[in-house]
Protein backbone atom coordinates (compact mmCIF):
# COMPACT_ATOMS: atom_id res chain seq x y z
CA UNK A 1 0.00 0.00 0.00
CA UNK A 2 1.30 3.46 -0.84
CA UNK A 3 2.20 5.23 2.40
CA UNK A 4 3.92 8.33 0.99
CA UNK A 5 4.38 10.04 -2.36
CA UNK A 6 6.77 12.73 -3.51
CA UNK A 7 5.58 16.06 -4.85
CA UNK A 8 6.28 15.05 -8.47
CA UNK A 9 4.31 11.77 -8.30
CA UNK A 10 1.21 11.66 -10.50
CA UNK A 11 0.32 7.97 -10.91
CA UNK A 12 -0.23 7.05 -7.26
CA UNK A 13 -1.83 8.40 -4.11
CA UNK A 14 -1.62 7.45 -0.46
CA UNK A 15 -3.74 4.37 0.19
CA UNK A 16 -3.44 2.82 -3.29
CA UNK A 17 -2.85 -0.94 -3.12
CA UNK A 18 0.22 -1.70 -5.21
CA UNK A 19 2.94 -4.23 -5.80
CA UNK A 20 6.55 -4.12 -6.91
CA UNK A 21 7.97 -6.56 -9.44
CA UNK A 22 11.39 -8.15 -9.52
CA UNK A 23 13.09 -5.03 -10.92
CA UNK A 24 12.79 -1.39 -10.00
CA UNK A 25 14.93 0.60 -12.41
CA UNK A 26 16.80 0.61 -15.72
CA UNK A 27 18.85 3.08 -17.75
CA UNK A 28 15.64 4.23 -19.51
CA UNK A 29 17.59 5.37 -22.58
CA UNK A 30 18.74 2.27 -24.49
CA UNK A 31 16.61 0.82 -27.30
CA UNK A 32 15.20 -1.91 -25.05
CA UNK A 33 14.13 0.56 -22.35
CA UNK A 34 12.61 2.99 -24.84
CA UNK A 35 10.54 0.10 -26.26
CA UNK A 36 9.27 -0.81 -22.78
CA UNK A 37 11.48 -3.89 -22.53
CA UNK A 38 13.44 -2.76 -19.46
CA UNK A 39 14.27 -6.34 -18.51
CA UNK A 40 16.62 -6.36 -21.52
CA UNK A 41 18.35 -3.07 -20.60
CA UNK A 42 21.85 -3.08 -22.12
CA UNK A 43 23.22 -1.33 -19.02
CA UNK A 44 21.48 -3.80 -16.72
CA UNK A 45 18.21 -3.45 -14.89
CA UNK A 46 18.11 -3.00 -11.11
CA UNK A 47 16.57 -6.07 -9.50
CA UNK A 48 14.93 -5.98 -6.09
CA UNK A 49 17.22 -8.86 -5.09
CA UNK A 50 20.81 -9.81 -5.90
CA UNK A 51 21.29 -6.62 -7.92
CA UNK A 52 22.52 -3.04 -7.59
CA UNK A 53 21.05 0.42 -7.18
CA UNK A 54 21.56 2.91 -10.02
CA UNK A 55 23.91 5.89 -10.05
CA UNK A 56 22.60 9.34 -11.06
CA UNK A 57 24.26 8.84 -14.47
CA UNK A 58 22.21 5.68 -15.03
CA UNK A 59 24.98 3.13 -14.54
CA UNK A 60 24.88 0.41 -11.91
CA UNK A 61 26.36 1.30 -8.52
CA UNK A 62 28.20 -1.87 -7.50
CA UNK A 63 28.79 -0.39 -4.03
CA UNK A 64 25.03 -0.29 -3.32
CA UNK A 65 23.53 -3.79 -3.56
CA UNK A 66 19.82 -4.49 -3.35
CA UNK A 67 18.69 -6.90 -0.66
CA UNK A 68 15.21 -7.87 -1.76
CA UNK A 69 11.66 -6.69 -1.79
CA UNK A 70 10.56 -8.66 1.25
CA UNK A 71 10.61 -5.64 3.53
CA UNK A 72 7.63 -3.84 4.98
CA UNK A 73 8.60 -0.67 3.07
CA UNK A 74 10.45 0.07 -0.15
CA UNK A 75 11.06 3.27 -2.11
CA UNK A 76 10.45 2.78 -5.82
CA UNK A 77 10.14 5.02 -8.88
CA UNK A 78 6.46 5.35 -9.80
CA UNK A 79 7.06 3.73 -13.19
CA UNK A 80 8.03 0.42 -11.56
CA UNK A 81 4.95 0.06 -9.36
CA UNK A 82 1.92 -2.03 -10.35
CA UNK A 83 -1.68 -1.52 -9.26
CA UNK A 84 -3.31 -4.46 -7.48
CA UNK A 85 -7.04 -4.46 -8.26
CA UNK A 86 -9.58 -4.79 -5.47
CA UNK A 87 -11.10 -8.19 -4.87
Amino acid sequence: MVSRVGSAISKWKIGDVVGVGCFVDSCRTCAACVQGEEQFCVQGMSATYNGYERKPDGGLDTMRPTYGGYSTRITVDENYVLRIPAG
